[in-house]
C-alpha cells in the first residue's frame, strides 16, 4: 500500500495497490482517492493490507485474496463512500479468494462480497425480515440503488 498527497496544498490522500498478479505481472492500479480525514481510510487502508495475505492464511486451503478481486473491492469501495453510507463497513478477506464489506447490528445486516473472480454480490437482511435477499451486480456502479436503500437503515 501507498498513501501519497497529490500537492502539498492538497488535503486528498491516494491510496494504491501494489503487488503482483496471477500471471507474474505487477499491477499498480489507483483504489480509493479520498481526503486523508474521510472516515473510509481506515477501510481502505486494510482492504490495501489484504495483498499481503498468502495462500493458506485461515488454514489449509484458503486463498489469499487475489488481485482482480482487491482492485475490484477498491471500487466497490469507492461506490459505497460515495453512496454516503456511513460508517465504513468492515473489511474482510474471504476463504475463497474474495473481499467481504459488512455492516451488521442487532437488527440487520448487509454485506457486499467482491468474489476472487471479481464478480460483486450484495447481500441484505433488514430488521423484521428473517429471509435475506442477494443480489448480483456486473459492475460497482450498478450497486448504487442497492446502497441507498441501506443508507437509512444503516445511517440511522
Amino acid at each position: 500500500m501507498t498513501t501519497q498527497r497529490p500537492s502539498s496544498n492538497s488535503a486528498l490522500a491516494l491510496i494504491t495497490l501494489e503487488g503482483t498478479r496471477f500471471d507474474g505481472a505487477k499491477f499498480h492500479d489507483a483504489a480509493f482517492q479520498t481526503n486523508l480525514h474521510d472516515p473510509f481510510v481506515p477501510a481502505a487502508r486494510k482492504l490495501s493490507s489484504l495483498n499481503k495475505l498468502s495462500d493458506d492464511w485461515m488454514g489449509k486451503g484458503s486463498r489469499r485474496p487475489q488481485p482482480k478481486a482487491l482492485v475490484q473491492a477498491g471500487l466497490v469501495l469507492t461506490t459505497i463512500s460515495q453512496a454516503g453510507l456511513t460508517p465504513p463497513p468492515g473489511v474482510f478477506p474471504t476463504e475463497e479468494g474474495g473481499v467481504l464489506f459488512e455492516w451488521a447490528s442487532g437488527t440487520y445486516v448487509f454485506s457486499i462480497e467482491v468474489e476472487a473472480d471479481s464478480s460483486i454480490v450484495a447481500y441484505s437482511l433488514y430488521p423484521e425480515q428473517t429471509n435475506g435477499d442477494s443480489d448480483e451486480v456486473d459492475s460497482p456502479d450498478h450497486l448504487t440503488p442497492i446502497i441507498k436503500n441501506w443508507v437509512p437503515v444503516i445511517n440511522g
